[in-house]
């Protein structure tokens, strides 16, 4: 396919899913795609060869989907004056998801970063990693959002959403993380950079797993 024919094709599909989501789902949700379609293409991917921030740009593009599923969730406004409702994406539910796709990335990614800096150097791309030999900045973030990750997980309980039994099991799933990302801070290698890959491609469904056991109707 042909670059123009391929932009053509996205705009299509892309005009045609947000008109499809506000008229058959509700204006939230087709708001919160546009939102994440301007974020990823307008801001996030420019910035990967302009500033290494474009990972929590892109961080913030990535956890936006589940707000969509979120929102469309609730269905059309049964009032007709509630053109927009704010207090979906507001809610503590909303909150919790979201920053929970958020944190989670970034560990995630800065694993994949620091074990492939040097490709994504001679790509072009300005990354937190790219100078870091050592390890020392990339695995110091990692632990740095990995404990955030750890506060999150008392938000859906004091807010009411899950039953307390959510804590111990979503704490100790957290714990793993901390912990393989504390060995990779001491160590700083690929094989410890490696396991916390590893341990976060089964973190999200693990915490959305006990989050949906624990979710309160």
């Amino acid at each position: 396919m042909e670059p123009g024919v391929a932009f053509g094709v996205g705009w299509l599909l892309s005009a045609f899913a947000l008109l499809h989501l506000g008229k058959m789902v509700n204006i939230e949700a087709a708001a919160l795609c546009a939102m994440t379609l301007g974020v990823y293409l307008f801001v996030y991917t420019p910035m990967k060869q302009q500033s290494a921030w474009n990972t929590i740009v892109g961080a913030v593009s990535g956890a936006l989907p589940p707000l969509i599923g979120w929102a469309g969730a609730a269905g059309p406004p049964v009032n007709n004056d509630a053109y927009f409702r704010l207090e979906l994406i507001s809610s503590s539910g909303a909150i919790y998801l979201f920053s929970l796709l958020f944190l989670w990335q970034l560990p995630h990614f800065l694993a994949i970063n620091w074990m492939y800096r040097d490709e994504y150097r001679k790509g072009g791309f300005v990354m937190w990693a790219n100078e870091d030999h050592t390890g020392g900045k990339t695995s110091k973030l990692a632990l740095l959002f990995s404990f955030c990750a750890v506060a999150l997980m008392f938000l859906p309980p004091l807010a009411g959403d899950t039953s307390y039994w959510f804590l111990p099991f979503a704490l100790l799933v957290n714990l793993i993380l901390v912990w393989l990302a504390w060995k990779f801070y001491k160590i700083r290698d690929r094989a410890s950079a490696r396991k916390l890959f590893f341990f976060t491609l089964m973190y999200l469904p693990l915490l959305l797993g006990i989050s949906m056991v624990f979710w309160k109707p």
